[in-house]
């Protein structure tokens, strides 16, 4: 990616798969990103594990992504545990999908 970039960090087995990212999230990165993303499902038997914590941009396309793969992980009865940025939260506290503080 040229801003960002994906890394799956471990997938050993027995290891819940996890892809960190790096850098934003952006129009140039949305498709690696989504493929990204996509992958660690796939991998994924129960459960999968996305880094966001050093996401440093991201906006209304990287949160329609995580909708439309987050119903593909639920489709595949995969949960996606996601951790976060203070950007990425931003977004996705104002579309409504944080709790309450």
């Amino acid at each position: 990616m040229a801003d960002g970039i994906c890394t799956l960090i471990h997938d050993d087995p027995g290891a819940v798969p996890c892809l960190s990212v790096v850098g934003e999230i952006d129009g140039c990165t949305l498709q690696p990103f989504a493929a990204g993303v996509r992958d660690l499902i796939d991998r994924a038997t129960d459960r999968a594990r996305l880094d966001l914590t050093t996401v440093t941009g991201f906006g209304p396309s990287g949160l329609a992504i995580l909708s439309t793969l987050g119903e593909v992980a639920a489709e595949q009865h995969v949960t996606l545990m996601i951790r976060t940025s203070p950007c990425v939260r931003r977004v996705l506290g104002a579309a409504g999908l944080t709790p309450e503080p």
